[in-house]
């Protein structure tokens, strides 16, 4: 969903103060003393909250999200911490997970999380070096081990939602890019996905998602957590952390990234058949969605 501002993610509910002391009260994290409001993300909206007791990430859930699916998401979150991934810890409210608040008229859903004192590694503009590829491999082939037990989630970047998409967002793509589009499409209905093997994936690895602090790399944003086949976790890494305009560089960054994965978790014959066709598919669903969203600006 675009949002002509991030506040509209949360109904215009725009006293972020008032909702920081609101948290600190339920919380018992001491006194509020101030906040900054992330702008980088997509979906939820989501505040550095300072107190007298520390610093705290706070995520206050999309309005468009279900109850149902605040929960999910915050269940993904605790198991993945629960198995060992770089994720920051979740505090409890009454044993309850998300903290709802009404205010302005607004409901609002809130998850309060440690706070990872690093930078944001698309903030850092440039791209991961080798060992810090093999950081996040690590921690994806251990995430595509991990039964996370959750209900399917449609996201509309997914790759296979490919055909859907194509079939409402063709008429936004601009007519140069149409016809690799439609080519990257047939193929796309050539691919026999149930062939594949499938796995609990995390589904959007990539820069703007990753925080690197002094010791280690965090992951973020499980919003897209689904049982697909795994072969998409592949490809979105290799999309979002190992390729940019440098061919041979990508290449070999590329080759690094899939043997260290295949080291963890071995990599099928049909799953590499199929990786060239799918990271396509990946490329033209990126430029279809975007060229949606700046239609309908």
């Amino acid at each position: 969903m675009e949002y002509r501002s991030i506040f509209e993610r949360i109904n215009n509910a725009n006293n972020i103060e008032e909702i920081s002391k609101i948290i600190c009260k339920n919380y018992k994290i001491g006194e509020y003393v101030k906040h900054k409001i992330i702008e980088v993300g997509y979906e939820d909206f989501n505040v550095v909250l300072d107190s007298t007791n520390g610093k705290y990430f706070v995520k206050i859930l999309n309005k468009e999200r279900t109850d149902e699916e605040c929960i999910r998401l915050a269940n993904i979150y605790y198991t993945a911490r629960n198995n060992g991934i770089n994720v920051p810890k979740i505090y409890k409210f009454n044993e309850e997970i998300i903290l709802t608040i009404d205010i302005e008229n607004t409901k609002l859903r809130i998850i309060l999380m440690e706070y990872i004192d690093g930078t944001n590694m698309y903030e850092l503009e440039r791209n991961l070096s080798l060992e810090e590829i093999e950081e996040v491999t690590e921690q994806a082939a251990k995430i595509d081990r991990i039964d996370f037990n959750v209900n399917p989630y449609y996201d509309e970047w997914t790759l296979t939602n490919f055909k859907s998409e194509y079939e409402k967002k063709r008429n936004f793509i601009c007519e140069e890019d149409k016809e690799m589009v439609d080519k990257v499409y047939k193929e796309f209905l050539e691919i026999d996905f149930e062939k594949l093997p499938k796995s609990y994936i995390h589904g959007d690895i990539m820069n703007a998602n990753l925080i690197k602090d002094k010791d280690k790399i965090w992951l973020i944003d499980f919003s897209t957590v689904n049982y697909l086949p795994r072969i998409i976790e592949l490809v979105v890494i290799a999309y979002g952390i190992c390729i940019y305009n440098d061919r041979e560089d990508s290449i070999k960054r590329l080759n690094y990234f899939l043997n260290k994965y295949n080291e963890m978790n071995q990599i099928t014959q049909i799953e590499l058949d199929l990786f060239c066709p799918i990271l396509n598919t990946m490329g033209a669903m990126s430029l279809m969605q975007s060229s949606f969203i700046k239609a309908k600006r």
